[in-house]
């Protein structure tokens, strides 16, 4: 089954209604499975299962708060570039040993 279902021409998202979202919260509006992502994260950790691996979510791509929670509540780190992504990564629960972060230092800079 896909992520998204039609019941009399409408559509839904795990069994929310996306036209009842839309008249809630106005569009546009970005719809995330939970189920979805929960599964997603839980294949990347099966598949990497056997090897010390740590898979860390870059929050340069979307530091929704909510999201983020989710994701580190499966056991994904946390790959930041930012002093404010650190702080929100945290603010999300990640385990401080599961944050990775690459950082560069211009020799120019005193």
């Amino acid at each position: 089954m896909g992520l998204v279902t039609y019941k009399s021409g409408n559509a839904y998202v795990e069994s929310v209604s996306l036209k009842s979202l839309g008249e809630r919260f106005g569009t546009p509006l970005y719809v995330y499975s939970h189920k979805k992502i929960k599964e997603q994260c839980n294949t990347l950790l099966k598949s990497f299962s056997k090897q010390p691996t740590l898979i860390c979510y870059a929050l340069k791509a979307n530091s929704n708060l909510s999201l983020l929670k989710l994701i580190f509540g499966q056991g994904l780190g946390a790959d930041v570039v930012s002093c404010g992504e650190m702080k929100k990564a945290l603010q999300a629960g990640v385990d401080s040993n599961r944050i990775v972060s690459l950082v560069l230092v211009n020799p120019k800079m005193k």
